[in-house]
């Protein structure tokens, strides 16, 4: 029997060890010479990769919508935030209709080079500038996008308009106040979206149109700036601001997953239109108008598509709010505090503490809102105490009442 020395066993087994260490470090050099020469070309400017081409939009698109598309007049690779990245000209994204529903003058983001050398795009950051975007508000809360043009056609709405759907009515054992913090939360970390896989994303320079979905109520936003953080799997913040009606306003907070079908949310207001929110939340059928506008804080946990805690505490000063009846006058405020909560139990917002004063009257009130079933139409409900009410007259003395009910 040969027997073989150890020196002859390394002598054997180490030739292809060498090769293979050889082949390792000359695609190893060549990878980094590509990189380097890549980098040192976009330092002198974008490179061109031509127009529209419609691998890009493909690779791109598989992260909207089913169904959804997009498109644009031209791309170039560039560096953005000192790695590759793609910029975009004149994006649009177009529905399952075919109709385009978001316009964007430009789109930069930056992307994963290893992937990119083979052709892929995996997007870690996205920033979009001049964005045109008209949403609608559903009588359920549930948003549709429409097309940014005024002239649109009913039939170009994204998502059909439900029939006569109340802001109560249960969808899967919860309300549609809970679907849509639901569907909030899940369009943040749905593993299948653009969103959940990139660092960083924001909207900026934009506008921003929120329609009810009968079009008598519009609200337009300007200079609209939005942003959404990863910062672990589990957690992003956001911020946004812009310019409505009534002047600037900003919101700013955290959500974060805490199980399979569990978030929580805190959210921070400031300036922040009642008119807005009334409309943003899908309650444009409260029976008044107002023009004030409250900071203040909120805070939310959703599991198992079903809200265990939506409740928050708003702050305003200097307005008037009026009642929708022809025989009542404006209540003028100068300072007024709202402790509010969602019962999911009894479907209405509880209104824990309100706390109101203009001029001579002061109240500290407390209630809820409710909403018929059948038609959708809300109903206000107050019981209070320590109330003082201003005489017709300076002259006149104030009345001091001790206990007041009252339902609209």
């Amino acid at each position: 029997m040969k027997v073989l020395q150890s020196g002859s066993l390394r002598k054997g087994t180490s030739g292809p060890i060498r090769w293979i260490l050889r082949v390792v470090l000359v695609l190893a050099a060549f990878s980094v010479i590509v990189a380097g020469g890549l980098y040192l070309r976009l330092l002198y400017g974008p490179l061109d990769v031509g127009r529209s081409p419609e691998h890009i939009a493909a690779r791109l698109a598989h992260s909207l919508r089913p169904g959804w598309s997009l498109s644009f007049d031209s791309v170039a690779l560039t560096l953005y935030q000192h790695a590759p990245g793609l910029r975009i000209n004149k994006l649009i994204v177009r529905n399952a209709q075919g109709v385009p529903v978001i316009r964007a003058g430009n789109a930069t983001m930056a992307v994963s080079f290893l992937p990119l050398l083979r052709g892929g795009i995996e997007p870690r950051t996205l920033d979009l500038d001049d964005v045109r975007l008209r949403v609608l508000i559903h009588k359920d809360g549930s948003l549709a996008m429409a097309p940014p043009e005024a002239d649109f056609k009913p039939e170009d709405v994204s998502v059909p308009a439900p029939a006569g759907a109340s802001p109560l009515a249960d969808v899967g054992g919860g309300s549609a106040v809970s679907r849509q913090l639901r569907r909030l939360f899940g369009e943040v970390f749905d593993d299948a979206g653009l969103l959940s896989h990139l660092q960083y994303a924001r909207v900026s320079n934009s506008d921003l149109t929120v329609e009810s979905v009968d079009r008598h109520l519009t609200r337009q936003f300007n200079n609209l700036t939005a942003s959404v953080t990863r910062t672990t799997n589990d957690h992003r913040s956001f911020q946004a601001s812009g310019s409505g009606e009534q002047g600037e306003w900003r919101l700013f907070g955290s959500v974060v997953r805490s199980g399979e079908t569990a978030f929580r949310s805190d959210i921070h207001v400031e300036q922040a239109s009642i008119r807005d929110i009334i409309l943003l939340a899908g309650l444009s059928s409260l029976p008044l108008t107002t023009d004030i506008s409250v900071s203040g804080e909120l805070h939310a946990a959703v599991d198992n598509d079903v809200v265990e805690r939506l409740e928050g505490t708003l702050t305003a000063h200097s307005g008037e709010i009026l009642l929708n009846d022809k025989d009542a006058s404006p209540v003028i405020v100068d300072e007024i505090s709202v402790n509010a909560a969602w019962s999911e139990l009894e479907r209405a917002v509880l209104l824990n503490k309100v706390l109101f004063k203009g001029g001579k009257n002061q109240a500290a009130l407390k209630g809820m809102v409710l909403f018929d079933l059948p038609d959708a139409a809300a109903r206000l409900q107050l019981t209070g105490n320590m109330l003082r009410l201003s005489g017709l007259t300076d002259a006149e003395p104030v009345v001091r009442i001790d206990e007041i009910s009252a339902a609209v």
